[in-house]
């Protein structure tokens, strides 16, 4: 029941907080907030296996929890220091325009986003762009690489004599001895790489697409603040999904020896 409650605040917190957010994205962010909140807690409810990977071996779902968390309220109060509402907002601001100056080089994805996605003919926009895609994909890096490090130096999964890899892997083809191993390690690195190609494939399909994927709709701040978490924090977090992986794969391989 909390964890359903901390994902419908978190996902409604966004339109709550940003000063200008219309009646109608409120009333939408709350029923998404409430759709996955009831997601989360029949999910966590039930004693089988459902969607949800890793659902009985703490604390990783809660990491990523924690990291996109960060993201989107952090983003959510640098769009309130951009309106000049908080006091203290204004630090936060300027944190991310420097980020945004620390990564804005060549071949950087922070650079691409503002190529891509920014107007020209808009500087300000632009500027405040790059302060969000730095500030979500620092976050994000910083978060994933923070809990990816305690999960692989402490004793992760906590009991590992009764962990069930079909019980927290639903999802994975059913495997025995060493086909398991190399399907483990093969999805591994293809979900290493998929992370780390994704905050460039996120832009260019952003860049192309229209309707709800238009980058006009960046000039909002909701949906700045949305898309700079979601672009921010999936691809980390992707990475440390294959990380985890890895380090079951050498698990099974230690087993089996």
């Amino acid at each position: 029941m909390i964890r359903a409650l901390l994902v419908a605040l978190v996902i409604a917190a966004p339109s709550l907080l940003i000063p200008g957010a219309s009646a109608s994205a409120r009333e939408v962010s709350a029923i998404i907030g409430l759709i996955a909140g009831a997601f989360v807690m029949f999910e966590y409810g039930a004693p089988n296996p459902g969607l949800v990977d890793f659902r009985f071996a703490p604390p990783y779902n809660r990491a990523r929890f924690a990291v996109f968390s960060a993201a989107l309220l952090l983003l959510t109060f640098y769009a309130r220091a951009l309106a000049g509402v908080d006091s203290f907002s204004p630090e936060l601001a300027r944190l991310a325009l420097r980020l945004g100056a620390l990564l804005d080089f060549p071949l950087s994805p922070v650079r691409l986003a503002v190529e891509l996605l920014a107007d020209p003919a808009a500087p300000r926009q632009a500027e405040a762009l790059r302060g969000a895609a730095a500030l979500g994909f620092v976050t994000g890096v910083i978060g994933a690489a923070f809990f990816g490090a305690l999960l692989w130096i402490f004793p992760w999964p906590m009991e590992r004599e009764t962990f069930n890899l079909w019980f927290n892997m639903p999802t994975l083809e059913t495997a025995y001895g060493r086909d398991l191993e190399r399907r483990l390690l093969r999805l591994s690195v293809l979900v290493t790489l998929a992370g780390l190609a994704a905050p460039y494939l996120m832009l260019i399909v952003a860049s192309k697409a229209g309707g709800l994927l238009d980058p006009a709709a960046l000039r909002e701040p909701l949906a700045l603040v949305w898309a700079a978490a979601l672009w921010g924090a999936a691809p980390p977090l992707t990475v440390l999904r294959g990380a985890i992986i890895l380090k079951i794969a050498l698990l099974v391989r230690r087993a089996r020896e």
